[in-house]
């Protein structure tokens, strides 16, 4: 079954493969997250996870709020 090998395989790359059996609170949040990072990733979906892909466009904002002017566009 391809579904599966699929699940196998993303759990063993993020480290969980012993939790299988484990239940969503006998998880730590951080494998938490993993999980929830897994399952984004099943159906192989065209993107790219970035480390906080905002973060310039927040500093802009915050900027922006502290000197009281609008963001140009």
């Amino acid at each position: 079954m391809w579904a599966n090998d699929r699940v196998d395989a993303l759990l063993n790359l993020i480290g969980l493969s012993a939790f299988t059996q484990a239940y969503p609170s006998q998880l730590s949040g951080g494998m938490q997250q993993r999980v929830a990072i897994e399952r984004a990733l099943m159906p192989k979906p065209p993107i790219r996870l970035r480390n906080e892909p905002f973060g310039s466009r927040e500093q802009l904002t915050r900027t922006v709020q502290h000197e009281g002017q609008r963001p140009q566009g």
